[in-house]
């Protein structure tokens, strides 16, 4: 019996940019205390990896950005975007009251 190879597992942030967002890149200098960066465990790129996740989750939760979009701009799968938002407490999803009773209704009526 033959068996598959392993299959490689994708890098947690392997995503690119697409190169028409790459040639708009921009580095912006944040001054940060080298203690905490030392207490941290984390490199400076880890650091900064995750500043951008954050600032882009910020931009989903005041509706400047959609979670997609912030996802391939954090250069993120979209999945662990959203697990992000999650532990965040970003809402993904703005559904107002009103909606949200029709869709009811209309999931009722369907089935």
């Amino acid at each position: 019996m033959m068996t598959k190879p392993a299959r490689k597992r994708k890098p947690r942030y392997g995503f690119g940019m697409p190169p028409s967002t790459a040639k708009h890149l921009r580095s912006i200098p944040v001054e940060l205390d080298q203690s905490a960066l030392d207490e941290s465990g984390r490199d400076e790129q880890t650091v900064a990896r995750e500043m951008r996740a954050y600032w882009l989750a910020e931009q989903v939760r005041d509706g400047r950005m959609g979670f997609t979009r912030a996802a391939s701009l954090a250069q993120m799968p979209v999945g662990a975007f959203l697990r992000l938002l999650g532990r965040l407490r970003v809402p993904v999803l703005e559904v107002s009251e009103d909606e949200l009773l029709r869709q009811l209704q209309d999931a009722r009526e369907a089935g």
